[in-house]
């Protein structure tokens, strides 16, 4: 095998080929046209010229008439709203506390899926939720900056702090 020639130039193993060179450099302007250039874009609420609609990840994988099939082991269902966090508890992996948009946070237990309390008091959306090491104490926290400690066993409040608006001097 015979090295490479010139400044950049590679070598090869045997038969080897190029078969595509993908840049790696950051995007110029004209890159995302030229990646557009096929696209059709039509109406949001047009519909498809055989009157079918586009399938979405919701609807892929059920036929006609079938419903979703809901193979979870437990459900929790009182957040009327998206859940933006998940915790277990360490130390025994029994109890999770969630938070969620409907600016609440639940410690549930996860056997049977029954709520012990609601960490209740939040203003604003829960996004922070989480247990100590030891399992003693649950922490949430919200998107307005309030943070709330709980005792488990107990399910009441044992600290709160609100951090209120961050500024920035300068």
């Amino acid at each position: 095998m015979e090295p490479a020639d010139g400044p950049g130039a590679l070598d090869f193993h045997g038969d080897e080929e190029i078969i595509e060179v993908v840049e790696l450099g950051p995007p110029g302007p004209d890159d995302l046209a030229a990646e557009m250039e096929d696209v059709d874009f039509e109406d949001e609420g047009a519909e498809e010229p055989d009157g079918e609609a586009w399938e979405t990840e919701d609807d892929e994988g059920l036929e006609d008439g079938m419903e979703a099939q809901d193979d979870s082991e437990v459900t929790f269902s009182l957040h009327s709203a998206s859940v933006f966090c998940v915790s277990l508890d360490p130390k025994t992996n029994t109890l999770a506390v969630t938070g969620g948009e409907d600016d609440k946070a639940f410690v549930w237990r996860l056997s049977d899926g029954e709520l012990l309390f609601e960490c209740s008091g939040h203003k604003d959306s829960v996004t922070c939720a989480g247990f100590s090491h030891d399992s003693v104490f649950v922490a949430t926290g919200d998107m307005s900056g309030l943070i709330k400690v709980w005792r488990v066993d107990t399910k009441e409040e044992a600290w709160s702090f609100e951090v209120g608006d961050l500024e920035v001097s300068g």
